[in-house]
């Protein structure tokens, strides 16, 4: 084969593309040749006029002219003099290309200024400086896939603050912070910018704080996944104690982008972030792959919510040694993603080595509810196990329950069963099983093996997610303190992982005691209809 010929599917010299527009004359006769040559001099520039939000665009007319508007907000018309009202205040590159009878094209481009009419603030430019958001005004994430938090800044936004991504992720790059303390009557929510009603998971890319904390990749540094710019995009150091900010009282709603398999936007990705940062009283709800996704890094956590996420709950890789209580995860029936969907999924990393420093993560007193808590309801069959404990992992899991998953759980690969069962590295005592199919989904030779040392570990099984006795039940409208009669108040719970001072001494399994439900006020289970 010659390189010189450009290799094409079709007979003759024309595809679906005219080559000849523009620049050739077919009636050379009648051409005027008396000045320079430029078939695009007759097409002039567009006009606008802006009253507070709403602009009314004039396009020049020609004859046969077509016309592509891009209006810098996602949107787009082929109308010859459209109207459109943004949404967001800020100024918009809008640009049109005019084609005219000759099929020559001419791209005009200019700026549209919105101050007023509206609330919203378009943020499309990377965050550089110390940065304040207001609760009286609505920012919405715009422009490019990841807008960055750089240059060790700092954003700190007030409480009740509304920010709607649309597209974009914010990202918090390493040394720089996030300040969203958010309050039980005042919550910061990150949301869709789509209308109530017609909100979906994955609408927008979610949030995702870089530190210098340790992970195990080679080299001691990774790359965020995702599809952001990669030299914004690394995370991980040698400082465990790093502080990435605080996120507290906070919701984060329909985030997270699964671009393809291992290269995903979590609703919060937490890659590299040490113990300095402050994490607790967290919602995320319908993300489009995992709700919270630990790459590494030291930091703790206390009262995070995973609700009806696609993919895993709670997902640990790349050397995560932080600690975490009080931890909810519900789980919509009909939600789950192709590649499994379960509510932990932890890994040392990808390819399972010992790297280290390994993943030893610890969760105690979570709450798992599963898509089978409602045995009448049927679900969706990519739903797999409460917890997937694999590739040399040593995460430790304490006085939790879980409920309703076709399988309780799965410990895998020759590593993983190694430190459960002989060496002591991977603790698992405490917990209770509700409503399974199976305890364990393994065809490992060691799967009896596993299965008696949970049993003498602690742990327990009940046929029924129905027996946890659970307040309410529904996963739409949920109330997951244990009734007077639960086996969560009376079954024994470990006081290993108590002697940690990080971890509440607590006499009940789960999240909840019997009183306090700690989701009140500020927590939202219907985020599809939120105004």
């Amino acid at each position: 084969m010659d390189s010189y010929f450009t290799k094409v599917a079709y007979k003759g010299a024309f595809g679906t593309d005219n080559w000849t527009k523009c620049w050739c004359e077919f009636d050379p006769k009648n051409a005027d040749y008396s000045k320079p040559i430029n078939y695009t001099s007759n097409i002039s520039d567009f006009t606008f006029t802006v009253t507070d939000n709403v602009v009314n665009f004039t396009a020049p007319t020609g004859t046969n002219y077509s016309y592509k508007w891009n209006f810098g907000n996602f949107k787009t018309s082929t109308e010859q003099n459209p109207k459109i009202a943004y949404s967001a205040l800020g100024t918009y590159t809008v640009l049109l290309t005019v084609t005219n009878e000759r099929g020559c094209s001419k791209t005009i481009s200019k700026q549209v200024s919105i101050t007023s009419g509206t609330k919203e603030i378009a943020i499309n430019t990377d965050i550089t400086t110390n940065t304040t958001w207001k609760n009286d005004k609505i920012y919405r994430l715009t422009g490019s896939a990841c807008l960055y938090v750089r240059n060790n800044a700092t954003l700190t936004i007030e409480p009740g603050t509304i920010i709607k991504g649309d597209p974009s992720a914010l990202v918090i790059t390493r040394g720089s912070k996030l300040i969203a303390q958010g309050t039980e009557k005042q919550p910061i929510v990150f949301t869709s910018a789509k209308a109530a009603g017609e909100r979906v998971v994955g609408d927008w890319g979610g949030i995702a704080l870089l530190g210098a904390a340790k992970v195990n990749c080679p080299g001691g540094q990774c790359l965020l996944e995702g599809g952001c710019d990669p030299t914004l995009s690394v995370y991980g150091g040698t400082d465990d104690n790093d502080n990435s900010g605080i996120l507290t009282y906070v919701r984060i709603e329909y985030a997270g982008i699964a671009f393809q398999p291992n290269n995903e936007l979590n609703s919060l990705t937490l890659a590299g972030v040490g113990k300095g940062t402050t994490l607790n009283h967290i919602q995320t709800s319908f993300g489009g792959d995992d709700a919270y996704e630990w790459f590494g890094g030291a930091v703790d956590s206390k009262y995070l919510i995973a609700y009806k996420t696609v993919d895993d709950m709670f997902d640990t890789d790349f050397g995560y040694t932080g600690r975490n209580q009080f931890s909810l995860g519900i789980s919509d029936p009909q939600i789950a993603d192709v590649s499994g969907s379960n509510g932990f999924e932890a890994d040392n990393d990808a390819q399972g080595t010992l790297n280290t420093p390994i993943s030893n993560g610890t969760f105690a007193n979570t709450t798992i509810f599963g898509p089978k808590s409602d045995p009448s309801v049927s679900i969706n069959t990519n739903f797999k196990r409460g917890a997937h404990l694999r590739r040399s992992t040593r995460q430790d899991h304490f006085n939790s329950v879980i409920t309703g998953f076709p399988f309780g759980m799965r410990v895998e690969s020759a590593n993983t069963e190694n430190a459960y069962l002989t060496q002591n590295e991977l603790k698992i005592k405490g917990n209770l099983l509700a409503g399974v199919t199976k305890v364990l989904d393994s065809t490992s030779t060691n799967s009896s093996a596993v299965l008696a040392k949970l049993l003498v570990d602690g742990n327990n099984v009940y046929p029924n997610v129905s027996d946890m006795k659970f307040t309410n039940s529904s996963n739409s409208t949920p109330d997951m303190r244990p009734l007077a009669t639960s086996p969560l108040l009376s079954f024994p719970n470990s006081q290993e992982v108590y002697t940690d001072a990080f971890f509440t001494k607590v006499n009940y399994i789960g999240a909840f005691d019997a009183n306090t439900n700690w989701t009140n006020c500020w927590a939202e289970w219907n985020p599809q209809n939120a105004d």
